[in-house]
């Protein structure tokens, strides 16, 4: 968990009754063009439900230009390219649509509502273990992830105060953001 990340640990998420603000990040490349079909998805979304929307796309996206051009048509879509400071951006969303990468953790120690899958077969098993614990929404497999089943779940998400209150509740449960505390008065027990 990046020092920034654990800064925040104790901090308090507000669950709004009707969630506001969607963040979307897929990783550094994409190389499955997850982003694409979370775009996809957004045209699903029926007109009652308006939400500020962050598209972030990471440095090493060979499509981020095409992908500028996609959410430059469209009103209420903010495509950040390249954050330095992803931790600020979690917070300030609602609900956080993405892959169970690296940075699954760090938005659990910010309690965030998450709808996720697996952009590679490595992000199974941490999708499947986060799922079981109630502190994210699974769609599996991202590539086989219909944009229209993404986006019945937003939407289903976006008016559920209370299921975003236990997905944050129980995001909190599984990482505290306190790892590296234990692991380093283990190594200095063990010097003793």
């Amino acid at each position: 968990i990046r020092r920034d990340i654990r800064a925040w640990r104790n901090w308090s998420r507000p669950i709004p009754p009707t969630a506001q603000s969607l963040l979307i990040t897929f990783g550094g490349s994409d190389p499955g063009h997850h982003t694409e079909r979370a775009l996809e998805a957004l045209s699903f979304l029926p007109p009652e439900v308006s939400l500020n929307i962050r598209v972030v796309v990471g440095g090493g996206n060979p499509r981020a230009s095409a992908l500028a051009e996609r959410t430059s048509r469209r009103s209420g879509i903010e495509l950040i390219f390249d954050t330095k400071d992803l931790g600020k951006l979690i917070r300030k969303s609602d609900i956080v649509l993405s892959a169970a990468g690296s940075t699954l953790w760090e938005r659990a120690v910010l309690a965030t509502p998450m709808v996720i899958g697996a952009a590679v077969p490595v992000e199974h098993a941490p999708a499947r273990a986060i799922t079981a614990r109630h502190a994210a929404i699974n769609l599996g497999p991202l590539a086989q992830a219909s944009p229209k089943a993404i986006a019945n779940t937003i939407v289903e998400l976006v008016r559920d105060q209370a299921s975003r209150q236990t997905l944050s509740n129980a995001a909190r449960s599984v990482v505290d953001g306190y790892g590296v505390d234990r692991v380093l008065d283990a190594m200095i027990q063990d010097m003793v």
